[in-house]
This record gives C-alpha cells, structure tokens and sequence, in this order.
C-alpha cells in the first residue's frame, strides 16, 4: 500500500495542473470512456482527497493497466514491472473497497457494465461476485505478466549475444575457408570444435528470444502482434547471414547457424569416407578396362551403371564443377569407346554387310565424339585447388599435381590416335559402300560408275535411303540388261537379267543415252537410245519393279530425235513431232 500512496504521490506532482475538486461522477464520465488523456489528472486528485474510494481506486487500476502500452517493453522494462505492481495494488484494495452496498448503491453508474439478469429473482441488477471476479483475473494476469515480462531485456540480450557468436565464429570460418567444400575436406579438430559452438549458441539464441516473444505477447494482450522468426537457410557459404538481423522487427529474419553448422560436421565427419570411395571409384574404372581387354568382352550395360554410380553423384552433390567430376565423367567416356571398339571387333568386322558395319561405326562415332569433348574437360585445373581439397586422391592415383599433367598431355595423344583408326574405318566402308555385291561380281550403286563387266546407268533411293533401285548393262559373254534393289548390306540376294537386244548394237554402253521414267505405280521405264548418223534414233523401253523384276522389253526404231517418252493416263506414250504418240499398254501390248 506504502508503494502505492508513493506513486500516486508522484503522480499528483506531474498533474498538478489538474489538482481541483472534482466531482467523481463527472470524472467517472471520462473514465467510462476511457478518456485517460483527460481523466487521469483528475483520478490523481480525487484520491489524493479520497484514497478510499471503492471504484476509484478500480479505475486507477485500469487505468494503470490500460496504461501499460504505453511503455516499450525493451527499453522500459523495469517501468512496466512497477506500473503493473501499482496496478494490482490499487486492484486489491478495491477489491477489499467494494461490497455489496457498493455495488448495489451504483449499480445504474457505476458498476453498469456487470449488471446482468439475476436467476434467482430474474431482476437485472450487479452482483458483487462478478466484480470481484473480475478483479482478481485481471490482478492474475497482472502477475503472470511481471512474471513473464521480468528479466526479459536480460533474455533479449542474451539472445542477441548468443546470435552475434554465432556471426563471428561463421565469419572466421569464412575467411579461413574459401567455401564448404574446402571447409570439409581441410578441417581441423578446432573446426569441429567451432562448429559445435556454432550450433550451441544459436539453439541458445533462439530458446532466448522465444522467451522474449512470450513475455511481450503476454504484457500486449490483445493488442498484441505476432512477432515471426523467419529461418533462413545458408546456401553456399555466402557473407549475407554475417549481417545483422532487426531484432525489434515483428519478423526477425535469422539465418540457421545450427542446421547450417550440423551438416558442415557431418561433412566433415564424413571427409575420409569420401575421399576412400572416391579411389576406390577409380580403381573400379581400371579394373573394366583390363576386363574389357582381356575378357574381349562389351561392357556397355555395366559403364552405364557407373555413370549412375552412388559416388559418382556424390561428387556431383558436393563439387560438381571439380576436375575430379571431368577426370571421372572422360574415364567413362574412354570405356564407352572401348567398348565399342571391342563391340566392332567380336560381333561386327567380320559380317559382310556394309550397312551394319556403317550404322556401328556411327556408335563408334558417337562415343568417340563424347570423349573429345570430354578431353577438353581436363583442361588445365586449378592446380592449388585441387591439392588442397583432393591431394589424398591426385597423390594416390596419379602421382601428385605432376602425374595429373602427364595424364592430361597422355590423353590428348591418345585422342587423337583413335581420331585417324575411326577415319582410317569410315573411310574405307564409305568407301565399300558405293558397290553391290552380287555373287563374284561388284556393281556400282552410282550411275556412270563401271568396272570390268558391269555399268550402272541408273540409280534411284527407295523409301528406305539405304536401299537402292539400280539399272544398267551386263557386259560379259553376252550382253545383259540387269535391274534389282541393292539392299543396305550391299549384297544383292536376287537381280534380274534380260538380253539387250542387237538394235543397242554400241560396244560401248557409254554412249548409251538413258531416260528414266519412274511411274505411279512404283515400277521404272528404263528408255536406252542410240542415235544413228542419220539423225534418227533407236530406243529400247525396259519396264520392271524392284520386286516384279524384269516384265518386258520393247524395241522401237527410227524414232524421231524429239522423241518423249511420258507415262499418259496409266499408259506409255513416245510423243514425237509429227507423228501419232506410240502407246504401250503396262503388259507390254502395243495399241
């Protein structure tokens, strides 16, 4: 009580152009409103003369109360923890003020608010338990909330200590190591050591500032706005969780020193095992090399899985931009080729079809193409770098950052070795498939081409561009017309033959003039002219399909030298000036 009379004391002083005699029921007036501005000088005077007064001394109590936000609740905290002392004071000893006689005095002014229907005499009237309750639930939440808001600055502070810790200790560990990576594979016991206070004092910043967030939602009540933590995570090591967070904020972005601080001990944890999978990796690549040569086997399925392989991506997870990655990704690359190669020698050199070997050599091609690119990968690495994350690797497989430079100076010779053998064998199958082969005899698949017996006249690609209609002359014994489909394999299973007739009387099928007229139906009009001194020309019309064969020859003498051969409404007509057209019907008969 003595704290309370002190305080009005003082209050009475900082009013003291307020102190006249007022009436309370004008007073009450503005307190109903919750006019404090105006109200609260007067309240202070009236109890001055009145400190007994049962419902003044309520309302400074909720004026005191309603009062609290008026302080912040960082900067003024010991000011509430008072303030609310004052407030529960002035409630108690208005609890110990008001009785029935009170209640039932004023309970049209007064004490309105609580007047309520009676059960028992159903009158509407204030009952005194209902104001006594409400007094002592607001003295409770008085309490709770000095036992709340007490030490809060302390647990503030101390939140903002332990986040700033946790600043420092990333920002030494940022400038030792240039990134996490590095930071894993090159910690120390003291690293570790670091780490694990990092993760301590930002649980201890958090627990702290939780403790803040409910000691200011209790004194806000219901005024209170939520204050939200937005827990950043730290991506790559970078500088932004080293600047500093607004703590007075209602959303306080922190970044998560702990979750970040957990896995880089796990990383570090977890160095050794990865560098040993790592040249274990390596060794297994190795050993597929020795098996693809000495077995003779294809190994393809198996080096698709290592492309897939745990480690492989691992590595892709933790440093995927590492010459490791490059060195890794080209010994795959090389399998892939050696294998192919192996491929080439046990299940394709020896078969007899051109297109076979041509459509594999393109998968040669293919995998030669990716280890190109693959070598260019090597390039020249980060040679400090690389002995500071991986020198256990580099020093055990390749002789240290010297035998890393011989590899890469071996390997560009190597790639060029297998450049020329695959142009070397393209070359030559190119080369194997512009000629068809049909029994002991090679018949050129490009029109114009000719060798010892046969002459090529006329060519045409099919639905299939690796199939090939081909026509021409047969010069051995006897002459022959010939006309077939040259598949892709270049081996010819069936060719058509029929006698050139003595009208084509040239020895010399060069000086054959060909004119080839592909119908709607699919098959070919071949027309071989010969032109004689007279100006005339003898023409020989050969019909035949890739699948029919041969159906018919016709000879036609003196032709005139403007002599067309069209195809007119499913028929052959030889249009010349002057003349009737001579019409063949698709059987061969004359009209």
């Amino acid at each position: 009580m003595r704290r309370a009379v002190i305080l009005l004391g003082i209050l009475l002083v900082g009013f003291g152009s307020h102190a006249q005699k007022v009436k309370y029921k004008d007073l009450y007036v503005l307190l109903r409103a919750r006019n404090y501005e105006d109200a609260s000088g007067f309240l202070v005077s009236f109890l001055g003369e009145e400190p007994d007064h049962p419902n003044a001394n309520y309302q400074m109590g909720l004026m005191l109360e309603y009062k609290l936000q008026e302080l912040d609740l960082l900067k003024q905290t010991e000011a509430i923890i008072q303030r609310a002392d004052s407030a529960v004071l002035y409630f108690n000893k208005s609890h110990s003020l008001i009785d029935d006689k009170e209640v039932k005095k004023h309970d049209d002014d007064y004490y309105e608010l609580f007047k309520r229907r009676n059960l028992r005499s159903g009158k509407f009237e204030v009952i005194l338990s209902d104001v006594q309750l409400d007094i002592e639930k607001r003295v409770e939440s008085l309490n709770n909330l000095k036992k709340e808001v007490n030490g809060v600055k302390g647990r503030f502070d101390k939140a903002t200590e332990f986040y700033h810790s946790c600043q420092q200790n990333y920002s030494d560990l940022k400038e030792r190591y240039t990134d996490e990576l590095t930071l894993a594979l090159g910690a120390t016991d003291n690293t570790l050591i670091i780490l694990q206070n990092i993760t301590t004092s930002y649980d201890s910043a958090i627990f702290n500032l939780k403790a803040y967030v409910s000691a200011r939602k209790a004194f806000e009540a219901e005024n209170y706005v939520d204050i939200v933590f937005v827990s950043n995570q730290i991506e790559d090591f970078s500088d932004t969780p080293k600047k500093e967070p607004d703590f007075y904020s209602r959303k306080i972005g922190l970044y998560n020193f702990a979750t970040w601080s957990i896995n880089q001990q796990s990383q570090v944890k977890s160095k050794a095992e990865f560098l040993s999978n790592l040249m274990k990796f390596d060794e297994s690549l190795d050993k597929m090399s020795e098996d693809i040569v000495k077995d003779s086997v294809d190994l393809s399925s198996q080096i698709f899985g290592m492309i897939t392989s745990p480690v492989l991506k691992e590595l892709k997870l933790v440093d995927y931009d590492s010459w490791l990655m490059s060195f890794f990704q080209y010994k795959i690359g090389q399998l892939n080729l050696k294998s192919a190669w192996m491929g080439w020698y046990t299940a394709v050199a020896d078969t007899l079809d051109v297109g076979a070997k041509l459509e594999y050599v393109k998968k040669i091609r293919s995998q030669y193409e990716g280890v190109v690119k693959l070598e260019k990968g090597l390039g020249e690495p980060d040679e400090a770098l690389l002995t500071k994350r991986y020198h256990t690797f580099t020093d055990a497989r390749l002789g240290g950052i010297e035998g890393v430079k011989n590899y890469i100076t071996k390997q560009k010779g190597i790639v060029v070795e297998e450049e020329n053998a695959l142009n070397s064998l393209d070359s030559l199958l190119l080369e194997r498939d512009k000629w068809a082969q049909w029994k002991q005899d090679s018949i050129s698949v490009t029109p114009g081409k000719i060798d010892a017996y046969n002459y090529t006249i006329y060519s045409d690609s099919l639905t299939n561009p690796r199939e090939v209609a081909i026509g021409g002359i047969h010069q051995g014994d006897s002459r022959q017309f010939f006309f077939g489909k040259v598949p892709s394999s270049r081996i010819l299973d069936t060719l058509y033959f029929a006698d050139v007739p003595k009208l084509l009387n040239s020895d010399q099928a060069e000086s054959l003039h060909v004119e080839p007229l592909k119908l709607t139906n699919g098959q070919y009009l071949l027309t071989y002219t010969l032109a004689e001194d007279s100006g005339k020309k003898n023409a020989v019309l050969l019909l035949a399909g890739v699948e029919q064969g041969i159906a018919w020859v016709k000879e036609e003498k003196e032709l005139e030298s403007s002599a067309k051969v069209e195809e007119v409404d499913g028929k052959i007509s030889i249009v010349q000036d002057g003349k009737d057209p001579i019409i063949y019907n698709l059987d061969g008969t004359k009209m």
